[in-house]
Protein backbone atom coordinates (compact mmCIF):
# COMPACT_ATOMS: atom_id res chain seq x y z
CA UNK A 1 0.00 0.00 0.00
CA UNK A 2 1.55 3.55 -1.27
CA UNK A 3 -0.73 5.61 2.32
CA UNK A 4 -1.89 8.01 -0.51
CA UNK A 5 -5.08 9.23 0.19
CA UNK A 6 -7.33 11.42 -2.21
CA UNK A 7 -9.53 13.79 -1.67
CA UNK A 8 -12.87 13.96 -4.41
CA UNK A 9 -15.11 17.50 -4.42
CA UNK A 10 -17.87 16.76 -5.93
CA UNK A 11 -21.17 18.62 -7.08
CA UNK A 12 -24.16 16.92 -9.13
CA UNK A 13 -27.49 18.22 -10.29
CA UNK A 14 -29.19 16.00 -7.44
CA UNK A 15 -27.75 17.44 -4.05
CA UNK A 16 -27.85 21.01 -6.26
CA UNK A 17 -31.95 20.51 -6.70
CA UNK A 18 -32.36 18.99 -3.72
CA UNK A 19 -31.25 22.16 -1.45
CA UNK A 20 -32.61 24.54 -4.64
CA UNK A 21 -29.27 26.64 -4.45
CA UNK A 22 -26.78 24.07 -3.89
CA UNK A 23 -24.76 23.66 -1.11
CA UNK A 24 -21.24 23.65 -2.30
CA UNK A 25 -18.53 21.05 -3.04
CA UNK A 26 -18.86 17.89 -0.90
CA UNK A 27 -15.58 16.69 0.03
CA UNK A 28 -14.66 12.90 0.76
CA UNK A 29 -11.60 10.93 1.24
CA UNK A 30 -10.18 7.54 -0.43
CA UNK A 31 -7.60 5.40 -0.48
CA UNK A 32 -5.05 4.63 -3.42
CA UNK A 33 -4.92 0.41 -3.56
CA UNK A 34 -4.60 -2.80 -5.63
CA UNK A 35 -8.44 -2.40 -6.62
CA UNK A 36 -9.37 -4.08 -9.75
CA UNK A 37 -11.67 -2.74 -12.50
CA UNK A 38 -12.55 -2.72 -16.31
CA UNK A 39 -9.17 -1.18 -17.83
CA UNK A 40 -11.15 1.12 -20.59
CA UNK A 41 -12.33 2.91 -17.60
CA UNK A 42 -8.51 3.31 -15.87
CA UNK A 43 -7.62 7.22 -15.96
CA UNK A 44 -3.89 6.65 -16.31
CA UNK A 45 -2.09 9.73 -15.20
CA UNK A 46 1.23 11.08 -16.60
CA UNK A 47 3.01 13.67 -14.58
CA UNK A 48 5.93 13.73 -16.58
CA UNK A 49 4.10 14.34 -19.70
CA UNK A 50 3.65 18.25 -19.42
CA UNK A 51 1.72 20.53 -21.81
CA UNK A 52 0.53 24.29 -20.65
CA UNK A 53 1.29 26.55 -17.76
CA UNK A 54 -2.06 27.94 -16.18
CA UNK A 55 -2.46 31.56 -15.00
CA UNK A 56 -5.45 31.28 -13.72
CA UNK A 57 -9.72 31.86 -13.44
CA UNK A 58 -11.67 34.36 -13.17
CA UNK A 59 -14.39 37.13 -14.30
CA UNK A 60 -15.01 40.60 -15.26
CA UNK A 61 -15.37 43.43 -13.14
CA UNK A 62 -18.10 44.95 -15.06
CA UNK A 63 -19.93 48.42 -13.73
CA UNK A 64 -23.48 45.99 -13.36
CA UNK A 65 -20.91 44.00 -11.23
CA UNK A 66 -19.66 46.83 -9.18
CA UNK A 67 -23.38 48.17 -8.86
CA UNK A 68 -24.83 44.88 -7.55
CA UNK A 69 -22.24 44.49 -5.30
CA UNK A 70 -22.29 47.65 -3.63
CA UNK A 71 -25.80 47.74 -3.37
CA UNK A 72 -25.41 45.44 -0.27
CA UNK A 73 -24.79 45.90 3.21
CA UNK A 74 -21.05 45.47 4.00
CA UNK A 75 -21.12 41.96 5.26
CA UNK A 76 -22.47 40.64 2.46
CA UNK A 77 -20.46 42.77 -0.11
CA UNK A 78 -17.58 40.70 1.86
CA UNK A 79 -19.44 37.59 1.80
CA UNK A 80 -19.70 37.49 -1.92
CA UNK A 81 -15.75 38.29 -2.35
CA UNK A 82 -14.94 35.84 -0.27
CA UNK A 83 -16.50 33.94 -2.52
CA UNK A 84 -14.91 34.53 -5.40
CA UNK A 85 -11.24 35.82 -4.21
CA UNK A 86 -11.26 33.96 -0.26
CA UNK A 87 -8.98 31.17 -0.29
CA UNK A 88 -12.15 29.20 0.68
CA UNK A 89 -14.21 30.27 -2.21
CA UNK A 90 -12.89 29.65 -5.62
CA UNK A 91 -10.30 31.62 -5.12
CA UNK A 92 -10.23 33.53 -8.06
CA UNK A 93 -6.67 34.74 -9.95
CA UNK A 94 -7.85 36.67 -12.99
CA UNK A 95 -9.66 39.87 -13.43
CA UNK A 96 -11.33 41.80 -16.77
CA UNK A 97 -11.65 45.46 -16.67
CA UNK A 98 -14.07 47.14 -19.20
CA UNK A 99 -11.90 50.45 -20.57
CA UNK A 100 -14.88 52.61 -20.59
CA UNK A 101 -18.62 51.51 -20.76
CA UNK A 102 -20.11 48.42 -22.08
CA UNK A 103 -23.64 47.21 -22.28
CA UNK A 104 -23.44 46.23 -18.58
CA UNK A 105 -23.19 49.97 -17.38
CA UNK A 106 -25.99 52.61 -17.15
CA UNK A 107 -24.87 54.81 -19.31
CA UNK A 108 -22.76 56.02 -22.45
CA UNK A 109 -18.98 57.22 -20.97
CA UNK A 110 -15.19 57.08 -22.20
CA UNK A 111 -12.25 58.86 -20.43
CA UNK A 112 -12.07 62.00 -23.14
CA UNK A 113 -15.15 63.57 -24.86
CA UNK A 114 -13.35 66.49 -26.05
CA UNK A 115 -13.51 66.46 -29.48
CA UNK A 116 -10.33 66.94 -31.72
CA UNK A 117 -7.87 66.33 -28.14
CA UNK A 118 -5.66 64.54 -29.76
CA UNK A 119 -3.00 64.34 -27.54
CA UNK A 120 -5.56 63.21 -24.54
CA UNK A 121 -5.00 66.28 -22.19
CA UNK A 122 -8.52 66.00 -21.00
CA UNK A 123 -8.83 62.28 -20.22
CA UNK A 124 -9.78 61.64 -17.16
CA UNK A 125 -10.78 58.08 -15.42
CA UNK A 126 -14.60 57.71 -14.26
CA UNK A 127 -15.09 59.74 -10.74
CA UNK A 128 -17.92 57.01 -10.11
CA UNK A 129 -17.46 53.98 -11.61
CA UNK A 130 -13.27 54.12 -11.95
CA UNK A 131 -12.38 55.96 -8.98
CA UNK A 132 -15.28 55.53 -6.54
CA UNK A 133 -16.53 51.73 -6.89
CA UNK A 134 -14.11 49.75 -9.39
CA UNK A 135 -10.78 50.66 -8.39
CA UNK A 136 -11.75 50.02 -4.57
CA UNK A 137 -13.49 46.98 -5.06
CA UNK A 138 -10.59 45.02 -7.41
CA UNK A 139 -8.56 46.52 -4.12
CA UNK A 140 -10.19 44.74 -1.56
CA UNK A 141 -10.12 41.45 -3.92
CA UNK A 142 -6.41 42.15 -4.08
CA UNK A 143 -6.72 41.67 -0.38
CA UNK A 144 -8.83 38.76 -0.01
CA UNK A 145 -5.93 36.97 -2.29
CA UNK A 146 -3.05 38.18 -0.24
CA UNK A 147 -1.70 39.00 -4.06
CA UNK A 148 -3.04 40.90 -6.95
CA UNK A 149 -4.93 39.44 -10.03
CA UNK A 150 -3.67 39.39 -13.10
CA UNK A 151 -6.08 42.41 -14.52
CA UNK A 152 -6.56 42.52 -18.13
CA UNK A 153 -8.66 45.20 -19.82
CA UNK A 154 -10.80 45.76 -22.49
CA UNK A 155 -12.46 48.48 -24.82
CA UNK A 156 -15.75 48.28 -26.33
CA UNK A 157 -15.41 51.34 -28.24
CA UNK A 158 -12.88 54.27 -28.96
CA UNK A 159 -14.67 57.80 -27.94
CA UNK A 160 -17.16 58.35 -30.91
CA UNK A 161 -15.34 61.38 -31.81
CA UNK A 162 -12.09 59.27 -32.72
CA UNK A 163 -14.79 57.15 -35.14
CA UNK A 164 -15.77 57.22 -38.33
CA UNK A 165 -20.27 57.24 -37.93
CA UNK A 166 -19.44 60.14 -35.14
CA UNK A 167 -21.83 62.75 -35.32
CA UNK A 168 -22.04 65.42 -32.83
CA UNK A 169 -25.62 66.32 -33.00
CA UNK A 170 -26.72 63.01 -32.38
CA UNK A 171 -26.74 61.67 -28.43
CA UNK A 172 -27.06 58.05 -27.49
CA UNK A 173 -26.11 55.02 -29.84
CA UNK A 174 -26.32 57.21 -32.71
CA UNK A 175 -23.88 59.48 -31.21
CA UNK A 176 -21.10 56.93 -32.81
CA UNK A 177 -21.43 54.38 -29.68
CA UNK A 178 -22.08 51.94 -31.30
CA UNK A 179 -19.95 50.22 -34.47
CA UNK A 180 -18.07 52.43 -36.95
CA UNK A 181 -13.87 52.29 -37.25
CA UNK A 182 -11.31 54.27 -36.36
CA UNK A 183 -10.52 57.43 -38.67
CA UNK A 184 -8.31 57.28 -41.02
CA UNK A 185 -6.06 59.96 -41.90
CA UNK A 186 -2.65 60.68 -43.76
CA UNK A 187 -1.15 61.06 -40.51
CA UNK A 188 -2.65 58.24 -38.38
CA UNK A 189 -4.03 61.01 -35.72
CA UNK A 190 -6.53 58.93 -34.55
CA UNK A 191 -5.47 55.92 -34.31
CA UNK A 192 -2.21 57.24 -32.28
CA UNK A 193 -4.53 58.89 -30.11
CA UNK A 194 -6.16 55.88 -29.65
CA UNK A 195 -2.97 53.48 -29.17
CA UNK A 196 -2.25 56.91 -26.18
CA UNK A 197 -5.81 56.24 -24.83
CA UNK A 198 -4.97 52.64 -23.64
CA UNK A 199 -1.28 54.17 -22.08
CA UNK A 200 -2.99 56.64 -20.21
CA UNK A 201 -5.59 54.23 -18.75
CA UNK A 202 -2.90 52.10 -17.86
CA UNK A 203 -0.91 54.80 -15.99
CA UNK A 204 -4.24 56.49 -14.68
CA UNK A 205 -4.97 52.83 -12.72
CA UNK A 206 -1.56 52.19 -11.89
CA UNK A 207 -0.83 55.47 -10.08
CA UNK A 208 -3.79 54.27 -8.26
CA UNK A 209 -2.97 51.22 -6.67
CA UNK A 210 -4.23 48.99 -9.70
CA UNK A 211 -1.33 47.09 -11.64
CA UNK A 212 -2.62 46.12 -15.10
CA UNK A 213 -1.26 42.53 -16.61
CA UNK A 214 -2.72 43.05 -20.24
CA UNK A 215 -4.75 44.97 -22.25
CA UNK A 216 -7.07 43.09 -25.36
CA UNK A 217 -6.81 45.43 -28.29
CA UNK A 218 -11.28 45.29 -29.06
CA UNK A 219 -13.85 43.47 -27.90
CA UNK A 220 -15.30 41.70 -29.94
CA UNK A 221 -13.78 43.09 -32.87
CA UNK A 222 -15.81 41.72 -35.82
CA UNK A 223 -18.92 40.88 -33.21
CA UNK A 224 -21.25 42.45 -36.11
CA UNK A 225 -20.23 40.27 -38.37
CA UNK A 226 -23.01 37.67 -37.05
CA UNK A 227 -26.36 37.76 -38.48
CA UNK A 228 -29.89 36.17 -37.70
CA UNK A 229 -32.51 35.11 -40.50
CA UNK A 230 -34.09 38.31 -40.06
CA UNK A 231 -31.26 40.43 -40.60
CA UNK A 232 -28.64 41.63 -37.83
CA UNK A 233 -28.13 40.58 -34.81
CA UNK A 234 -29.04 43.40 -33.08
CA UNK A 235 -26.06 44.76 -31.32
CA UNK A 236 -27.02 47.91 -29.25
CA UNK A 237 -24.27 48.62 -27.06
CA UNK A 238 -20.80 49.85 -27.51
CA UNK A 239 -18.92 48.19 -30.15
CA UNK A 240 -16.33 49.32 -32.54
CA UNK A 241 -15.16 47.59 -36.00
CA UNK A 242 -11.82 45.87 -37.07
CA UNK A 243 -11.18 43.41 -40.19
CA UNK A 244 -8.05 41.36 -39.31
CA UNK A 245 -5.75 43.37 -41.23
CA UNK A 246 -7.23 46.20 -39.34
CA UNK A 247 -6.19 45.32 -36.22
CA UNK A 248 -3.01 43.84 -37.47
CA UNK A 249 -1.92 47.30 -38.71
CA UNK A 250 -3.54 48.74 -35.42
CA UNK A 251 -0.76 46.95 -33.45
CA UNK A 252 2.30 47.07 -35.51
CA UNK A 253 2.25 50.92 -36.34
CA UNK A 254 0.02 51.96 -33.13
CA UNK A 255 -0.41 49.66 -29.87
CA UNK A 256 2.09 48.22 -30.03
CA UNK A 257 4.71 51.19 -30.36
CA UNK A 258 2.95 53.18 -28.17
CA UNK A 259 3.01 50.39 -25.24
CA UNK A 260 6.32 49.26 -25.71
CA UNK A 261 7.76 52.45 -24.91
CA UNK A 262 5.54 53.73 -22.07
CA UNK A 263 4.17 50.06 -20.62
CA UNK A 264 6.89 47.70 -21.63
CA UNK A 265 5.95 45.03 -18.83
CA UNK A 266 1.74 45.09 -20.14
CA UNK A 267 0.75 42.61 -23.13
CA UNK A 268 -1.53 42.55 -26.10
CA UNK A 269 -3.65 40.13 -26.65
CA UNK A 270 -5.36 39.75 -29.73
CA UNK A 271 -8.59 39.04 -31.43
CA UNK A 272 -10.53 38.75 -28.05
CA UNK A 273 -13.32 37.40 -30.05
CA UNK A 274 -14.98 33.74 -31.19
CA UNK A 275 -12.60 30.74 -31.29
CA UNK A 276 -14.03 30.17 -34.59
CA UNK A 277 -11.80 32.75 -35.91
CA UNK A 278 -9.07 30.80 -35.23
CA UNK A 279 -7.05 28.00 -36.57
CA UNK A 280 -8.77 28.24 -40.11
CA UNK A 281 -11.90 26.87 -41.58
CA UNK A 282 -13.65 25.14 -38.50
CA UNK A 283 -15.26 21.42 -38.67
CA UNK A 284 -18.67 21.63 -38.38
CA UNK A 285 -19.90 18.16 -37.48
CA UNK A 286 -17.47 18.35 -34.31
CA UNK A 287 -19.83 20.66 -32.53
CA UNK A 288 -22.39 19.15 -30.11
CA UNK A 289 -26.05 18.50 -31.43
CA UNK A 290 -27.51 20.97 -29.49
CA UNK A 291 -24.65 23.41 -30.39
CA UNK A 292 -25.20 23.01 -34.33
CA UNK A 293 -28.53 23.02 -33.88
CA UNK A 294 -28.81 26.78 -32.63
CA UNK A 295 -25.98 28.20 -35.21
CA UNK A 296 -27.72 26.32 -38.37
CA UNK A 297 -30.87 27.79 -37.43
CA UNK A 298 -29.90 31.12 -36.35
CA UNK A 299 -26.62 32.14 -37.65
CA UNK A 300 -25.38 33.05 -41.17
CA UNK A 301 -22.75 35.23 -43.07
CA UNK A 302 -19.87 33.41 -40.11
CA UNK A 303 -16.79 33.89 -42.14
CA UNK A 304 -13.92 31.58 -42.22
CA UNK A 305 -11.24 33.87 -41.21
CA UNK A 306 -7.99 33.17 -39.23
CA UNK A 307 -7.02 35.78 -37.62
CA UNK A 308 -3.74 34.75 -36.14
CA UNK A 309 -2.61 33.73 -39.55
CA UNK A 310 -3.40 37.09 -40.63
CA UNK A 311 -2.32 39.05 -37.91
CA UNK A 312 0.74 37.19 -36.42
CA UNK A 313 2.74 35.93 -40.11
CA UNK A 314 4.41 37.78 -43.01
CA UNK A 315 6.95 40.90 -42.40
CA UNK A 316 4.38 43.26 -41.34
CA UNK A 317 2.73 41.22 -38.94
CA UNK A 318 1.85 42.15 -35.39
CA UNK A 319 3.84 38.98 -33.97
CA UNK A 320 6.22 40.90 -32.54
CA UNK A 321 3.91 43.20 -30.10
CA UNK A 322 1.15 40.07 -29.50
CA UNK A 323 1.95 37.90 -26.23
CA UNK A 324 -2.04 36.12 -26.53
CA UNK A 325 -4.84 35.53 -28.00
CA UNK A 326 -7.89 35.66 -26.61
CA UNK A 327 -11.40 33.61 -27.29
CA UNK A 328 -14.76 33.77 -26.67
CA UNK A 329 -17.46 30.84 -26.75
CA UNK A 330 -20.70 32.36 -27.81
CA UNK A 331 -20.53 30.38 -31.35
CA UNK A 332 -19.48 27.54 -30.14
CA UNK A 333 -16.98 24.77 -28.57
CA UNK A 334 -15.02 24.55 -31.42
CA UNK A 335 -12.52 23.35 -29.42
CA UNK A 336 -10.09 21.55 -32.42
CA UNK A 337 -9.50 25.71 -33.28
CA UNK A 338 -6.87 26.06 -30.32
CA UNK A 339 -5.10 22.95 -31.19
CA UNK A 340 -4.53 23.93 -34.65
CA UNK A 341 -4.15 28.03 -33.00
CA UNK A 342 -1.25 26.56 -30.89
CA UNK A 343 0.50 24.21 -33.02
CA UNK A 344 0.87 27.14 -35.32
CA UNK A 345 1.60 29.88 -32.89
CA UNK A 346 3.14 28.21 -30.02
CA UNK A 347 4.64 30.95 -28.63
CA UNK A 348 1.22 32.96 -27.79
CA UNK A 349 -0.77 31.73 -25.07
CA UNK A 350 -4.57 31.17 -25.50
CA UNK A 351 -7.06 32.42 -23.40
CA UNK A 352 -10.33 32.16 -22.89
CA UNK A 353 -11.31 35.84 -22.21
CA UNK A 354 -15.37 36.00 -22.08
CA UNK A 355 -18.41 33.30 -21.78
CA UNK A 356 -21.61 33.45 -20.00
CA UNK A 357 -25.50 32.02 -20.52
CA UNK A 358 -28.79 33.45 -20.93
CA UNK A 359 -27.21 35.56 -23.97
CA UNK A 360 -29.75 37.19 -26.64
CA UNK A 361 -32.29 35.53 -27.59
CA UNK A 362 -33.33 33.04 -29.80
CA UNK A 363 -30.53 31.24 -28.41
CA UNK A 364 -32.52 30.87 -25.04
CA UNK A 365 -33.98 32.40 -22.21
CA UNK A 366 -32.46 35.84 -21.84
CA UNK A 367 -31.07 36.56 -18.39
CA UNK A 368 -31.45 34.35 -15.51
CA UNK A 369 -33.49 31.24 -15.40
CA UNK A 370 -34.38 30.39 -11.57
CA UNK A 371 -36.36 27.49 -12.35
CA UNK A 372 -35.33 25.55 -15.40
CA UNK A 373 -32.19 24.87 -16.96
CA UNK A 374 -29.44 25.72 -14.11
CA UNK A 375 -27.96 22.71 -14.44
CA UNK A 376 -28.13 22.77 -18.05
CA UNK A 377 -25.87 26.47 -17.90
CA UNK A 378 -23.44 24.59 -14.96
CA UNK A 379 -22.77 21.97 -17.52
CA UNK A 380 -21.95 24.43 -19.99
CA UNK A 381 -19.58 25.97 -18.56
CA UNK A 382 -17.67 23.11 -16.74
CA UNK A 383 -18.01 21.55 -20.11
CA UNK A 384 -15.87 24.82 -22.23
CA UNK A 385 -13.32 25.00 -19.63
CA UNK A 386 -12.49 21.64 -20.03
CA UNK A 387 -12.58 21.63 -23.80
CA UNK A 388 -10.32 24.54 -23.27
CA UNK A 389 -8.01 23.70 -21.10
CA UNK A 390 -7.32 20.57 -23.24
CA UNK A 391 -6.41 21.96 -26.13
CA UNK A 392 -4.36 25.02 -24.66
CA UNK A 393 -5.83 27.10 -23.12
CA UNK A 394 -4.00 28.83 -20.18
CA UNK A 395 -7.01 29.77 -18.73
CA UNK A 396 -10.67 30.76 -18.61
CA UNK A 397 -12.89 34.09 -17.95
CA UNK A 398 -16.24 34.76 -16.88
CA UNK A 399 -18.72 37.79 -17.64
CA UNK A 400 -20.46 39.64 -15.32
CA UNK A 401 -19.22 38.16 -11.33
CA UNK A 402 -22.51 39.31 -9.94
CA UNK A 403 -25.83 40.44 -11.58
CA UNK A 404 -29.43 40.83 -10.30
CA UNK A 405 -32.23 38.76 -11.02
CA UNK A 406 -33.01 40.31 -14.41
CA UNK A 407 -29.55 39.98 -15.29
CA UNK A 408 -28.36 43.24 -15.11
CA UNK A 409 -28.55 46.39 -15.02
CA UNK A 410 -27.99 46.93 -18.76
CA UNK A 411 -28.87 50.23 -20.59
CA UNK A 412 -29.06 47.99 -23.64
CA UNK A 413 -31.21 45.05 -22.77
CA UNK A 414 -28.75 42.77 -23.13
CA UNK A 415 -29.70 41.00 -20.05
CA UNK A 416 -27.64 37.71 -19.44
CA UNK A 417 -26.72 35.11 -16.24
CA UNK A 418 -24.10 35.38 -13.89
CA UNK A 419 -22.53 32.08 -11.34
CA UNK A 420 -23.85 34.58 -8.41
CA UNK A 421 -26.95 36.59 -8.68
CA UNK A 422 -28.26 39.22 -5.68
CA UNK A 423 -32.12 39.94 -5.16
CA UNK A 424 -32.91 42.35 -2.46
CA UNK A 425 -35.56 40.59 0.10
CA UNK A 426 -39.24 42.21 0.93
CA UNK A 427 -39.00 42.18 4.66
CA UNK A 428 -35.52 43.71 5.17
CA UNK A 429 -32.32 45.69 3.47
CA UNK A 430 -30.77 42.03 3.57
CA UNK A 431 -30.43 40.24 0.38
CA UNK A 432 -30.51 36.57 -1.11
CA UNK A 433 -27.43 35.05 -2.45
CA UNK A 434 -27.39 32.77 -4.87
CA UNK A 435 -25.12 31.20 -5.95
CA UNK A 436 -25.90 29.20 -9.58
CA UNK A 437 -24.60 25.87 -11.21
CA UNK A 438 -22.17 28.07 -13.19
CA UNK A 439 -20.04 28.89 -10.09
CA UNK A 440 -19.32 25.12 -8.51
CA UNK A 441 -18.68 24.61 -12.59
CA UNK A 442 -15.59 27.32 -12.00
CA UNK A 443 -14.85 26.42 -8.81
CA UNK A 444 -14.20 22.58 -9.75
CA UNK A 445 -11.10 24.09 -11.89
CA UNK A 446 -10.32 27.78 -10.45
CA UNK A 447 -10.21 26.54 -6.73
CA UNK A 448 -7.69 23.78 -7.00
CA UNK A 449 -5.49 24.53 -10.32
CA UNK A 450 -3.58 27.73 -9.01
CA UNK A 451 -1.57 29.59 -11.38
CA UNK A 452 1.71 27.94 -12.09
CA UNK A 453 0.09 24.71 -12.25
CA UNK A 454 1.07 22.35 -15.62
CA UNK A 455 -1.51 20.50 -17.60
CA UNK A 456 -0.43 16.81 -17.49
CA UNK A 457 -1.29 13.67 -19.70
CA UNK A 458 -3.91 11.06 -19.11
CA UNK A 459 -4.77 8.12 -20.76
CA UNK A 460 -7.35 7.72 -23.57
CA UNK A 461 -10.69 6.45 -24.53
CA UNK A 462 -12.90 7.26 -21.78
CA UNK A 463 -16.16 8.00 -21.88
CA UNK A 464 -15.89 10.97 -19.61
CA UNK A 465 -14.17 14.61 -19.73
CA UNK A 466 -11.34 14.19 -17.93
CA UNK A 467 -8.28 16.78 -17.39
CA UNK A 468 -4.98 16.66 -14.88
CA UNK A 469 -2.46 18.97 -13.75
CA UNK A 470 0.92 19.21 -11.63
CA UNK A 471 0.66 22.30 -9.00
CA UNK A 472 3.47 24.45 -7.70
CA UNK A 473 2.63 22.71 -4.08
CA UNK A 474 3.46 19.20 -5.82
CA UNK A 475 -0.03 18.05 -6.57
CA UNK A 476 -1.85 16.04 -8.56
CA UNK A 477 -5.61 17.73 -9.37
CA UNK A 478 -7.78 16.05 -11.94
CA UNK A 479 -10.98 17.24 -12.61
CA UNK A 480 -13.75 15.30 -14.31
CA UNK A 481 -17.29 15.75 -16.02
CA UNK A 482 -20.20 13.34 -15.85
CA UNK A 483 -22.41 14.99 -18.54
CA UNK A 484 -24.49 12.19 -19.06
CA UNK A 485 -28.03 10.40 -17.07
CA UNK A 486 -26.29 7.49 -15.76
CA UNK A 487 -23.55 7.14 -13.32
CA UNK A 488 -19.94 6.13 -14.15
CA UNK A 489 -17.32 3.69 -12.88
CA UNK A 490 -13.47 4.97 -12.96
CA UNK A 491 -10.34 4.25 -11.44
CA UNK A 492 -7.13 6.83 -11.49
CA UNK A 493 -3.89 5.10 -11.79
CA UNK A 494 -0.94 6.81 -10.56
CA UNK A 495 2.78 5.56 -11.77
CA UNK A 496 4.56 6.87 -8.61
CA UNK A 497 2.61 5.29 -6.67
CA UNK A 498 3.68 1.95 -7.71
CA UNK A 499 0.60 1.81 -10.24
CA UNK A 500 -1.74 1.51 -7.65
CA UNK A 501 -5.38 2.66 -7.90
CA UNK A 502 -8.46 4.49 -6.46
CA UNK A 503 -11.74 3.39 -7.43
CA UNK A 504 -14.58 6.58 -8.30
CA UNK A 505 -18.18 6.57 -8.84
CA UNK A 506 -19.59 9.49 -10.32
CA UNK A 507 -23.15 10.60 -10.06
CA UNK A 508 -24.99 11.44 -13.61
CA UNK A 509 -24.50 15.25 -14.37
CA UNK A 510 -21.62 15.50 -12.03
CA UNK A 511 -18.53 17.37 -11.82
CA UNK A 512 -16.08 15.73 -9.66
CA UNK A 513 -12.50 17.29 -8.73
CA UNK A 514 -9.63 14.82 -7.44
CA UNK A 515 -6.75 15.84 -5.41
CA UNK A 516 -3.73 13.90 -4.21
CA UNK A 517 -0.15 14.48 -3.75
CA UNK A 518 2.51 13.57 -5.80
Amino acid sequence: MSGKIATIYETSKSIYDNSFYGDGLHPRKVNFGSNNINDRRIITIKPGQEYQEILGFGGAFTDAAIENILSMPLDQQEEVLKAYYGPSGNNYSIGRIPIGSCDFSKEYYCYCDTEEDFELLSFSLNKTWDLEKRIPIIKRANALRGTSLRLFASPWTAPPWMKTNYSSRKVGADKGWVGGQLKSDKNGKYKQAWALYFSKYLSAYYDRGVDIWAVTVQNEPNGREFKLPTGDIGITWESMDFSAEQERDFVANYLGPTLKKEHPNVDIIMLDGQKIYTGGSPDWKSLPKEWLHKLENHVTNVSDVNWPEIMLNGTDSAKDYVQGIGVHWYAGPFFEQLEKTHSQFPDKFILATEACTGYRRPFEKCGPDLNQGRWERGKAYAYDIWGDLTNWAVGWTDWNIVLDAKGGPNHANNFCDAPILVMPKYDSNRYRIIKQPMYYAIGHFSRFIPPGSKRIGIGDGLAIEVVAFKTPHNEIVVVVLNRSNSPYQYAISDPTSNSERVNISIPSNAFQTIVYPL
